[in-house]
């Protein structure tokens, strides 16, 4: 018998789901191709200078060209906004995103900005090793939490306190790791405008020929996984970049 392909999500952990979830966000592939174009206008207005500026609605947004290895790249300058402005604007502080066809390595190279997750670290610590920016900060809130700690108690009052913390009642839903693969398996082919019937053909043959099984039972059952799992994945791709609202301004 021929021997079947690797699996390509053999190894993965939340953060390569994250990017895989991401990748397909059409919010996020806009924001990619309007980064790409706009980094590209710079490098071609400011070649080999170090500031460069972009104007947009009646107003000049000014970046700095950091130079990284081998490399460079554009930072965004945030006090060229005005005061009204600052609060609630998203804003990629480096115009720096990796491509939607690229790998989940790349995504944790430039969107987490490290390769091996640290279970503790200060708020905002920054690491120029090896010649790469790298921003360390917890990358998940859900996952991980961002703490103070006033150094001026005892350390039995600081770990009881924390263990306290650590004691919170944990979020309602649950990441389905275990369930991701399929996830993704279905809403993929839903992009390739195949039917719920012909999905479940394919991923689940053993149960599609019969009405009963250990997934899910009879066929009008797997058609419900199968939008179940089509719903939860476009969930998580939703959630992957969600949009920002901006605060209503009070009126003097």
């Amino acid at each position: 018998m021929p021997k079947s392909p690797p699996n390509p999500y053999r190894n993965y952990d939340i953060d390569d789901w994250q990017w895989e979830f991401l990748k397909r966000n059409k919010r996020y592939q806009r924001a990619y191709k309007a980064i790409e174009w706009l980094r590209k206008r710079l490098d071609k207005q400011y070649p080999n200078k170090q500031l460069g500026s972009f104007s947009a609605s009646g107003g000049y947004f000014h970046f700095t060209r950091e130079y990284l290895g081998n490399g460079s790249i554009w930072r965004f300058d945030e006090s060229s906004l005005r005061d009204e402005d600052k609060d609630g604007l998203g804003i990629n502080w480096y115009l720096d995103l990796p491509s939607p066809t690229s790998s989940s390595i790349e995504y944790k190279a430039k969107i987490l900005r490290m390769m091996r997750p640290r279970a503790v670290v200060k708020l905002g610590e920054w690491s120029d090793k090896d010649g790469q920016h790298l921003d360390i900060r917890p990358p998940f809130r859900e996952q991980k939490l961002a703490i103070l700690i006033d150094v001026r108690y005892e350390t039995g009052r600081i770990v009881s306190e924390l263990k306290k913390i650590l004691k919170l009642p944990r979020p309602k839903t649950r990441n389905r790791l275990d369930l991701y693969e399929q996830y993704l398996a279905v809403w993929d082919r839903f992009q390739t405008k195949k039917t719920a019937e012909q999905i479940a053909a394919e991923l689940y043959p053993e149960v599609y020929k019969t009405k009963g099984g250990n997934i899910s039972g009879d066929k009008s059952s797997l058609s419900t996984m199968i939008y179940d799992h089509r719903d939860r994945a476009q969930e998580l791709i939703d959630s992957a970049f969600p949009t920002r609202s901006r605060p209503r301004k009070i009126q003097k």
